[in-house]
């Protein structure tokens, strides 16, 4: 679901992160400006943070659609430094 939200993502993501941390600091009893990154850990929470769900979808995405992409060598043969980026396969028109 989040990978579907695209350009709308950050605002809105921001807020739900914002409050699965102050609801997981009210529930360990810490002070609002205590690091989440281990209470996350602490209490064996499978979902992931937003920022990182949305990251790991994009890459689950990619992996099982591996085929529509190609390297940016096979696309052309100049040696740039974003040679070994991902490109879309384009669909001819008919």
């Amino acid at each position: 679901m989040v990978l579907f939200w695209g350009g709308n993502f950050q605002p809105m993501a921001t807020r739900i992160f914002l409050l699965q941390k102050r609801v997981i600091r009210i529930m360990m009893g810490v002070d609002s400006r205590f690091s989440c990154k281990g209470l996350f850990k602490k209490l064996d929470i499978l979902v992931l943070p937003i920022p990182c769900e949305y990251v790991f979808s994009v890459l689950t995405l990619i992996i099982k659609n591996f085929d529509n992409f190609l390297i940016i060598t096979a696309v052309h043969g100049v040696n740039t430094r974003t040679k070994h980026k991902l490109h879309r396969r384009t669909v001819p028109l008919s």
